[in-house]
């Protein structure tokens, strides 16, 4: 069948769920692959102890995409807030070099095709953040070093609030942020708490999952 009504309309098939249904399918394929290859470690990786800041940023925005919600909770913008440590030169250092590498990434294809806005934003106590969350109209926020001691305040907030965390360890994951990014054996590995991404709200593709060490 096709669409269209006068003398000048051009006439489009109609794409039916099944096609639709299709292309998402390929679209996820596609992120897989993309994001397998970003998990591949490059020679300059073999002596550093953490992913770098601009393969976080990158692979942290990639596994945003997997996040089935996202759409529903960001139809028109995905809000991502940096947090870091006021006054720890390293947590800040980072929280500069994730913020440029997202907004490089962003500018490419934002967040599975959604534009993609980022905020710095320091860390001082649950309810300063929890405010800053829901006034920036946060949906993910990515945890800078130097905050292990409130990771569960930081959680709490962030699964009241229905924000996807993530940061740059496997500590981090294990300490209850849902996606965690780190190196194991001179290799890039992700790290999905899936009892956390859930209660943030979120519904990570099983593509994802095969991909990533997933911790229950």
């Amino acid at each position: 069948m096709f669409e269209g009504r006068g003398v000048n309309a051009r006439r489009f098939p109609r794409v039916r769920p099944a096609h639709r249904a299709c292309a998402a399918r390929w679209q996820r394929a596609r992120l897989a692959v993309c994001l397998a290859l970003l998990l591949a470690l490059p020679a300059s990786w073999a002596w550093a102890s953490e992913v770098p800041p601009q393969y976080q940023a990158v692979l942290f925005l990639k596994a945003l995409a997997y996040d089935q919600n996202l759409k529903a909770r960001a139809p028109k913008t995905v809000n991502v807030v940096v947090l870091h440590r006021p006054g720890a030169p390293d947590s800040e250092a980072a929280s500069t070099a994730l913020i440029a590498a997202m907004i490089a990434a962003g500018k490419q294809s934002g967040v599975g095709g959604t534009p993609l806005q980022v905020t710095a934003l320091p860390f001082t106590n649950a309810a300063a953040l929890e405010s800053s969350l829901v006034s920036l109209g946060a949906h993910a926020l990515f945890l800078c070093p130097g905050l292990t001691d409130a990771v569960p305040a930081i959680t709490a907030v962030a699964r009241r609030r229905g924000v996807l965390s993530g940061g740059g360890s496997e500590a981090y994951a294990r300490a209850g942020v849902s996606i965690g990014l780190g190196l194991k054996d001179q290799k890039a590995v992700l790290f999905v708490n899936l009892a956390a991404s859930r209660a943030e709200g979120a519904k990570l593709d099983s593509s994802l999952l095969r991909v990533a060490q997933v911790i229950n």
